[in-house]
């Protein structure tokens, strides 16, 4: 069969997506290939045709247990193509799967990668010959990645002794280090490399810097319709969000980690049917859902890397319809992630800590290694630690203890009910004549039926869902009636341990011989914060928002645009000359603090709350809280200013050095030096006559009264009080009485004349701002936007500003036209507001009409 003709007999399409027949055909002509394209892109397609045209069979391997049905449920459809092993099969199940595969009758075996380390298993599937290995979610392989599974890097083993040379790798979300790591780990020899289709052009996204995030979501909720998800970064906040949603009449749902499985199965089925509209939901939801359209993707709280953002907004039309994703961000979301970091990284003392407990609680001695599940639960190993502990911080201890290979985790789906039959298959038959309890007769039939003689001969697993499925009982009855033949001693019966547990894999060691890669933690700590840093600089980006996913991904583009997102719709230049205007000021009034300022006391002095004696005193006032703390963020994000590690100070980088430098916002040093020696060396010399005078007056050698030396420092420091005059060095008493009155006047006199001269023309300080934007060529209408005032109030100001300095040019700020139409009846003898506006051929605003009134004033005078 042609691939044309599979894509049309399995999969009814009639043709293929961008990518996929160029990947499809490089499988089929035994290349190794590895392709990136994104959440939706149709890449499970990729490695099923090949599969299906092939007389062999072909293994995948993939993390996702309800993936792995649904895709074996849709090719089963027509006949029996495929089958997956997973932790939910019991014994009897996995050889029905294997036998059939043996007698060739599956195309297709999905397989979760811990079956992989297990040698029986690897070599009955070597014996049959499979004719690929495909790896789905392979991003998974790479501690670099965002989703890193220890059990992947099992694969290139059993590939190497299963002898399977044709190897392909797909993945959603890989970054260019993710790519080459993956190919490192498997082992791939020359590999096509496919990035494809990172372009959603249905998907309008979106980022929103709020406080209020309820209400937001509740606006995009009623804006963008539903179907919709709403990620959250903690269990209780989706908890919260859903009853929020609930109590305005939305058909919500909350799902996390922390819920029963059984629960989660069934929201997540209300959902697919429809009859819940919105999930508010941890990143725990979504892998493996196949709903096509789903129309909204709120982002509650920003994701940890841009892989997870963009995985997660890859959910919304799958269909082709327009969707949109929104991300609500604030400053808390940053301290969120950077916490979650910080505990997913325990010290070596701590990971040898944890390492002790497990085995002291299951009476492990070194050297020795038992079978039995070893119960995790918190409180105990805060109990042992003497100390409280994150729950994080435990998993994280757990996870780098499998990952060096010293424990196992033992999943929900793999915690099974075991039992074996205590007596021989006569016994049992005598026995069962002899019970009166029709239910557990029953049971017991069914058993022996299901299970035949295996169970006679050794222990056998088996999932309580699937015998109550099959003997249609209620799994809870089964349990008790399994419980008292156990007891009866008809039957060994054993339950797993319902706490999170684990397994040693080797004997007990040591703690100083516990072999842990620390350099590789610290590493991947560091990799955390690279990819949380790259999530804010996405945040705060003036690009196109999906130009600036593609390029992340190694799929450049040039001159993208998507014409979608916030970026793209709205008035960029507005924002952008907005944040520098803002973003100036602060860098000023940090330079003129001269020392570190709190983010308290600058956010005050611009508000205009204290600091009367800074230029930008006041100049932000009309903006709130809110915004001025946005640009704050972002000028830490783009290290403009940063925050002092010990506290709330902030410095100024040399980011924000340059800027300032660049704009001529501050003097140059050696023009400060130069404007302070020249006035310093006025009042020295008018000190020197003074003291000259004195020196005179007590008939005493000049250098006695006081030293030039000294006169320099006084002339520095220029004290206007006795007491601090006498506090500079070398000044004493003695020379205070012969002199020193007559200082104190000289310097007072020269400090009140420069004051006099700096002011003589001076703009009152609550409209600098306004001055300084008209300088650099801003338009009356940017002026009030960057201000946050009216145009009105704007005009007022210049009119004050001309009064002051009428040769200030207005050009600029009103458009020439206008100008020449206004003097033109100014001239006519038209001389009030309402009379030119009523005589004017252009409806020109009143504000531009009042700045012109002002201008011809002032002039004329």
């Amino acid at each position: 069969m042609e691939i044309l003709e599979a894509l049309k007999y399995y999969f009814g399409y009639d043709s293929f997506r961008p990518g996929q027949e160029e990947i499809i055909n490089s499988i089929i002509q035994k290349e190794c290939v590895l392709a990136i394209l994104p959440t939706g892109g149709g890449k499970s397609l990729c490695f099923q045709i090949p599969a299906l045209i092939n007389k062999s069979f072909s293994i995948v391997i993939s993390p996702l247990i309800a993936l792995m049905k649904d895709q074996a449920d849709a090719l089963n459809k027509k006949s029996r193509q495929a089958a997956f092993i997973n932790s939910t099969l019991d014994f009897r199940q996995t050889e029905e799967v294997l036998n059939l595969i043996a007698n060739g009758e599956l195309k297709l075996l999905y397989l979760a990668p811990e079956r992989l380390d297990n040698i029986n298993f690897a070599d009955r599937i070597k014996n049959v010959n499979p004719a690929y290995l495909f790896i789905d979610e392979a991003h998974c392989i790479s501690e670099w990645g965002h989703n890193f599974r220890p059990s992947y890097r099992k694969i290139k083993e059993f590939a190497d002794y299963i002898n399977i040379k044709n190897i392909s790798a797909f993945t959603a979300t890989a970054t260019p280090e993710v790519v080459e790591d993956i190919v490192k780990q498997l082992g791939m020899s020359n590999p096509i490399i496919f990035v494809k289709g990172f372009e959603r052009t249905n998907l309008s996204i979106k980022v929103q810097r709020v406080k209020k995030k309820k209400d937001k979501c509740l606006e995009a909720i009623n804006q963008f319709g539903s179907p919709a998800i709403i990620y959250t970064s903690s269990r209780k906040k989706t908890e919260e969000v859903a009853e929020f949603l609930q109590l305005y009449g939305f058909n919500a749902a909350y799902y996390h980690a922390g819920m029963a499985n059984e629960e989660r199965k069934h929201i997540q089925e209300l959902f697919l049917d429809d009859q819940v509209k919105i999930i508010v939901a941890t990143s725990a939801f979504g892998m493996g859902i196949d709903k096509k359209d789903i129309r909204l993707v709120i982002h509650y709280n920003m994701p940890p890397s841009i892989e997870n953002y963009y995985q997660e907004i890859g959910r919304a039309g799958r269909d082709g319809l327009d969707s949109t994703a929104v991300l609500l961000y604030n400053e808390r979301d940053k301290d969120i992630h950077n916490y979650f970091i910080s505990t997913s990284n325990p010290s070596k003392e701590n990971i040898k800590e944890i390492y002790n407990a497990i085995c002291d609680f299951g009476k492990i001695a070194v050297g020795s290694i038992t079978q039995s599940e070893i119960p995790i639960t918190n409180d105990y190993i805060k109990l042992y630690l003497k100390q409280e502990i994150n729950p994080a911080f435990i998993e994280s201890a757990l996870n780098i203890l499998e990952t060096a290979g010293y424990i196992s985790r033992i999943s929900p789906f793999e915690k099974k009910f075991s039992f074996r039959f205590n007596y021989d298959q006569n016994s049992l038959k005598r026995t069962i004549k002899n019970i009166s309890d029709n239910e557990i007769k029953d049971v017991l039939l069914l058993l022996v039926r299901e299970y035949g003689s295996t169970a006679f001969n050794s222990p056998i697993s088996f999932s309580l869902t699937n015998l109550q499925d099959k003997f249609e009982i209620p799994a809870d009855q089964i349990d008790e009636i399994m419980t008292r033949l156990g007891n009866g001693g008809i039957i060994e019966y054993n339950k797993p341990l319902r706490e999170r547990s684990v397994k040693l894999k080797v004997p007990r060691v040591q703690e100083k011989n516990l072999i842990i890669d620390y350099k590789k933690l610290s590493d991947n700590y560091q990799n955390s914060l690279r990819k949380l840093d790259k999530v804010i600089e996405f945040v705060y980006s003036d690009e196109c928002r999906m130009k600036f996913l593609i390029n992340y991904f190694g799929d450049e583009t040039n001159d993208y645009q998507c014409c979608k997102c916030d970026i793209c719709l709205g008035n960029k230049q507005n924002d952008k000359d907005s944040y520098s205007y803002v973003a100036e000021l602060f860098l000023r009034t940090i330079y003129e603090s001269k020392g570190k300022p709190t983010e308290k006391r600058l956010l005050n002095i611009l508000k205009g709350n204290i600091g009367k004696e800074y230029s930008t005193y006041g100049s932000l006032a009309n903006y709130s809280e809110d915004e001025l703390f946005q640009t704050f963020e972002r000028m830490l994000s783009e290290k403009l200013i940063s925050k002092e590690a010990s506290g709330n100070k902030i410095v100024l980088e040399k980011n924000g050095q340059d800027i300032l430098d660049k704009l001529g916002l501050v003097a140059p040093v050696e023009e400060i030096i130069k404007q302070d020696y020249e006035e310093n060396l006025e009042l020295f010399n008018l000190l020197r006559i003074a003291r000259n005078e004195a020196a005179e007056k007590f008939q005493q050698p000049a250098y006695l009264i006081c030293t030039d030396e000294v006169l320099r420092k006084i002339a520095e420091s220029k004290p206007e009080t006795n007491s601090q005059l006498l506090s500079v060095e070398g000044f004493n008493q003695r020379a205070f009485t012969k002199a020193g009155e007559e200082f104190l006047e000289v310097i007072i006199e020269f400090v009140d004349k420069q004051k006099d001269k700096s002011s003589a023309a001076e703009i009152p300080q609550n409209i600098s701002e306004t001055y300084n934007l008209i300088l650099k060529g801003y338009r009356l209408s940017e002026i009030a936007s960057l201000r946050n005032l009216s145009e009105a109030v704007i005009s007022m100001q210049v009119e004050t500003i001309l009064e002051y300095k009428p040769d200030t040019n207005i050009n600029k700020l009103i458009d020439k036209e206008n100008i020449l139409q206004i003097e033109e009846l100014l001239a006519a003898g038209h001389k009030d507001l309402k009379t030119i506006k009523e005589n004017l051929k252009r409806d020109v605003p009143y504000p531009e009409i009042r700045v012109v009134l002002a201008k011809n004033k002032f002039n004329a005078s």
